[in-house]
């Protein structure tokens, strides 16, 4: 529910400040969610249940802003083809992400569910902060690129 109604304010703010400030701020979202579960996931489902809404906004602000750019860098005639190879490789890195999931939680075979959990939610935010310094290059980039036309 709350992606839902996230997604129609998103959208005008996308429309209003652009797609990269609007990635960010679906980064940070999801940066929060990722250390709240890791060290509150044990605390009580409600935890989980607010933690979860913080989510579940970055990923909508993530997902609405990315198929925006795609769309905004992409000539007319491969608009199509880009949002299919975006919807694959978002298909392929979910699969992929639930299979290292499923390996970090063999390799501390063991250990308390709750540790493991955190641990696993300590290299998500990792993974977070590699994407938002990969976003921050790309950002820089595309000014450059807008200035020079």
């Amino acid at each position: 529910i709350m992606a839902v109604l996230g997604g129609q304010i998103i959208g005008r703010l996308i429309d209003r400040y652009g797609t990269i400030p609007l990635i960010f701020f679906g980064q940070f979202f999801l940066m929060t969610a990722s250390i709240l579960f890791a060290f509150g996931s044990s605390i009580s489902f409600y935890h989980i249940l607010y933690t979860y809404m913080f989510a579940s906004i970055g990923f909508a602000a993530v997902n609405s802003s990315i198929s925006n750019e795609v769309t905004r860098i992409l000539p007319q005639e491969d608009i199509g083809a880009g949002m299919g190879i975006l919807q694959l490789t978002q298909f392929i890195g979910g699969a992929i992400g639930v299979t290292v999931s499923g390996l970090l939680m063999t390799l501390q075979e063991g250990w308390i569910a709750s540790v493991m959990f955190r641990n696993i939610y300590l290299v998500l935010f990792m993974l977070l902060c590699l994407s938002s310094l990969i976003l921050v290059f790309y950002s820089k980039r595309s000014r450059r690129l807008y200035e020079s036309d």
